[in-house]
């Protein structure tokens, strides 16, 4: 099995950074502004307030 080159996974790693794992959607500094959890999550402001 052939292994992802380090740059994909370093901008795919970056890009996972810059969005919500709930909605998935990318954060801003509005709605989504991004909040972190107790335990280190990452999760925008928007769906924070849902839940």
């Amino acid at each position: 099995m052939a292994s992802q080159p380090l740059e994909d996974t370093a901008e795919s790693q970056a890009s996972d950074e810059l969005e919500c794992k709930i909605c998935y959607n990318r954060y801003n500094l509005k709605q989504r502004k991004p909040k972190v959890l107790e335990c280190c999550h990452r999760v925008c402001a928007k769906c924070l307030y849902k839940i």
